[in-house]
């Protein structure tokens, strides 16, 4: 069985335009392939989702969302996944 991460990412900022999110987050640097990205217009939903690989990294890790609705509400979960 593979090893989980630790703790989860730390996300700590959300910079927004009129159609995309930048989340700014720390890494886990213990046990992560990838990270998985859920949002949705409501807190721990999970209507879309997002995985990219990613390894062990010093530094913030930048990612960001597009094609998102303007003036709409969104909110985003982060999380390291092996």
């Amino acid at each position: 069985m593979a090893e989980k991460p630790d703790h989860a990412p730390d996300l700590f900022q959300i910079d927004v335009t009129k159609n995309s999110a930048t989340l700014h987050f720390t890494p886990v640097n213990n046990a992560i392939t990838n990270y998985t990205i859920a949002y949705g217009y409501a807190r721990r939903e999970d209507r879309f989702v997002v995985s990219f690989p990613f390894g062990q990294y010093d530094g913030v890790i930048n990612y960001t969302v597009g094609d998102l609705s303007p003036n709409t509400r969104y909110y985003f979960r982060v999380r390291a996944d092996n």
